[in-house]
């Protein structure tokens, strides 16, 4: 793997050691190099690619990030103690708004003091019990977690209901914000704009259905071929409607994006 493409991927899984919180910029500020101080630990080994060690080095693809998606990123140390220790783990994360209620089980390993009695969850899962208001059209909005749109499909069911309901409009819980705004424009053809930190959305970028990925945005999060990372910005994207069930392949067309500001 280059450096480049390493320190990309890095900054992708946070850029800092998951357990003691060391960074990878601090190395580079107090070694010059950060060569052989960090590495990506799959949170469930069985996971793991068979090819893994000559998939991590090759240049940034939708199958390597899929990878690193099943990994988090520690130091040296942190991650000989967690094959040391060898502790699996699980989290439910309950999210109670008014009468509903959103549970999620995260499944991850632990690092645990021994001295301090403390210990930390390593989990690779996204969470997704953030609630959120959604409107079909001019309907009344609901509120949905973000389990409901992404696990159980709902985020797509209204999409492809957009010749019917016309707009599908998404919000913060408290409706502050717009983070999602879907369009049907008439004739399958339909337009969504949506804010980059929107972690239900994911988004493979390129000029037209033959073009190579210029850019990937997964997990709230922006890459770009050329080693770029963003966190914020907003992505643009128009096509039409095909039949597929995930909500990130919707569309058959055209995506854009407008970083705000790279992550630095």
């Amino acid at each position: 793997m280059s450096g480049v493409n390493r320190r990309q991927l890095y900054k992708y899984k946070g850029d800092r050691c998951y357990h003691c919180r060391k960074t990878v910029q601090e190395m580079i500020d107090r070694h010059r190099t950060f060569n052989r101080m960090f590495e990506f630990n799959h949170v469930n080994p069985n996971e793991k690619h068979p090819d893994y060690d000559n998939l991590i080095r090759r240049v940034i693809s939708s199958e390597q990030l899929d990878e690193v998606d099943k990994c988090v990123l520690l130091c040296c140390d942190c991650h000989a103690i967690v094959h040391a220790q060898n502790i699996t783990a699980e989290v439910l994360v309950t999210v109670r708004v008014g009468k509903k209620t959103a549970e999620q089980k995260l499944k991850g390993q632990l690092i645990y003091d021994w001295k301090d009695k403390r210990g930390t969850f390593l989990t690779n899962e996204c969470v997704l019990v953030f609630p959120y208001r959604v409107m079909l059209g001019a309907r009344t909005p609901r509120v949905l977690f973000g389990t409901q749109l992404k696990k159980e499909g709902l985020l797509n069911r209204y999409l492809q209901s957009l010749p019917q309901c016309r707009f599908v409009t998404i919000r913060s819980y408290r409706g502050e914000k717009v983070l999602l705004r879907a369009e049907y424009l008439g004739d399958d053809r339909i337009t969504i704009v949506y804010d980059m930190g929107f972690h239900i959305m994911d988004s493979e970028l390129g000029g037209d259905n033959d073009a190579p990925t210029e850019m990937w945005v997964r997990n709230g999060i922006g890459l770009t071929k050329d080693g770029e990372v963003f966190r914020n910005g907003t992505v643009e994207i128009e096509g039409t409607l095909n039949n597929d069930d995930n909500p990130s392949t919707v569309l058959e067309g055209g995506i854009d994006v407008m970083p705000k500001a790279p992550h630095a």
